[in-house]
């Protein structure tokens, strides 16, 4: 009945849309809370409903860690018993109530790249040639300045008119009061930013589909290393929950485990060279390997076979027998 639940937890979320939220919810926030509707015959759970984490609060005092939980909801205040929640958070090293969000660790660099699109948006939707001076070597009256301020802009400003070929006379002049995208090393501190963002989540670059110099090793090295470091320790942390925090609502389930299938992936090849250099050097048998990937074991398979062209390198010393 707990995996059922799981599978359809109300009559609104999916079991995919319930954990795809889990998970963003723990990357965006830190935290994520399920309640628990506990309403069926013996408190059974019938129904989970996520709640908005920003709006939950813990409440403490000084005989329980967590007594309960306040939502607020319309401008409602609700305060949610805890055996009623589910609560999934990440490390945090300032408090063990609420966690952290990935996003707080790389908000400076998620800034820094935001604000750098912002800077490419306005330079192309303003003007190819930001900032632009005209100098005038003597006096001009407020109408004469707007008057040639439109012109100009009517002419040269937005991208599609930028680098147009422009006729000076009079003694105007036109300098550029702003650094150019070369100046800012535009591109590279774009990509900076994305490698902090990237290594910060844990996510290898082959992973979102920036492919510079990648081959299929590497790829396939990425791959391995984002599974195995990324998705299965955050698979580890919701299965952890589940089994101390979900699986109880449920009465006596001491005989029952979560499990989840390991996202990392054994290499074949490497599997298949492993168990060939195991058998041919004579340190696995048939039956060694059979047990490793849950076959039937065979009636010979546990002895030793080595190539006849193999030999001592010196002959063993006999051993004495005491009568």
């Amino acid at each position: 009945p707990a995996q059922l639940l799981l599978r359809k937890p109300n009559a609104f979320f999916t079991k995919k849309m319930l954990f795809e939220r889990l998970q963003s919810n723990l990357e965006l926030h830190g935290n994520e809370y399920w309640v628990i509707d506990r309403t069926g015959k013996g408190r059974t759970p019938i129904g989970i409903y996520p709640l908005n984490p920003t709006l939950v609060i813990p409440l403490s005092d000084p005989q329980e860690y967590i007594a309960a939980y306040e939502y607020t909801m319309g401008g409602k205040k609700y305060v949610i018993p805890k055996d009623e929640v589910v609560h999934f958070k990440t490390f945090n090293p300032k408090s063990d109530i609420v966690g952290v969000s990935t996003l707080e660790a790389v908000r400076t660099s998620v800034d820094t790249d935001e604000a750098s699109k912002e800077y490419n948006r306005v330079f192309f939707q303003n003007n190819a040639a930001p900032g632009v001076v005209l100098k005038y070597p003597g006096k001009l009256n407020q109408e004469t300045i707007e008057k040639l301020k439109e012109q100009w802009d009517s002419e040269f400003q937005g991208f599609k008119k930028g680098y147009r070929t422009a006729i000076l006379s009079g003694g105007l002049d036109v300098s550029s009061m702003d650094v150019t995208h070369q100046d800012m090393e535009f591109i590279e501190g774009r990509k900076m930013n994305r490698d902090e963002i990237l290594a910060i989540f844990g996510v290898p670059k082959t992973i979102v589909g920036v492919v510079e110099d990648v081959n299929f090793a590497s790829a396939k090295t990425a791959l391995f290393v984002f599974s195995s470091l990324c998705i299965d320790p955050k698979m580890t942390s919701i299965n952890d929950t589940l089994q101390a925090t979900y699986l109880p609502m449920w009465g006596d389930t001491e005989n029952y485990i979560y499990e989840y299938e390991s996202p990392v992936k054994d290499d074949v090849m490497e599997k298949i060279a492993y168990y060939a250099a195991g058998i041919t050097g004579g340190w696995l048998t048939l039956n060694d390997v059979r047990r490793f990937e849950n076959l039937t074991e065979l009636e010979d398979g546990d002895s030793v076979f080595v190539p006849f062209n193999m030999s001592p390198f010196t002959k063993p010393k006999a051993k004495t027998v005491k009568e």
